[in-house]
């Protein structure tokens, strides 16, 4: 028997659990990549790295940032402008690829992919009731 393993967060584009990241459609066609929190080196966002427009990808690799991006057809518009919204891009250990995706709720997500990174216990958002139902974003204590 497999032991329950507690969902902290999860959107249309990512779940989070105490020990992983599994990214959705990261591959071709449409396999997710699961990535452990040890293999971790740093999570940033596209505004603090500074990235250009052009480093943007709606999927795939882009060669000067060397940011592998997970599909998201939202994330250019189709006039090929950026959307506006902190991107996620997560930096391993060992690999020189590092993975960028979207998250629904940036701000909620990263609080808790920091926390897990610092290796605390991460804390469900202030408001958690209006997170938990809101547009399909699931959110989930940990248990002690």
């Amino acid at each position: 028997m497999r032991d329950y393993i507690p969902l902290l967060y999860e959107d249309q584009y990512v779940r989070v659990t105490d020990s992983s990241i599994i990214i959705n459609n990261y591959y071709f066609p449409f396999g997710s990549k699961s990535i452990a929190i040890d293999q971790v080196l740093s999570i940033d966002t596209d505004i603090e790295l500074d990235l250009l427009s052009e480093q943007y990808h709606a999927w795939g690799f882009c060669r000067s940032t060397n940011i592998w991006w997970a599909k998201d057809g939202s994330r250019i518009d189709s006039r090929e402008r950026l959307v506006s919204r902190p991107y996620v891009i997560v930096r391993l250990t060992n690999s020189w690829v590092s993975c960028g995706f979207t998250m629904s709720h940036p701000q909620a997500g990263l609080q808790i992919l920091r926390a897990l990174l610092a290796d605390k216990k991460p804390r469900a958002p202030p408001n958690f009731a209006e997170y938990a139902s809101n547009n399909g974003v699931m959110y989930r204590p940990t248990t002690q």
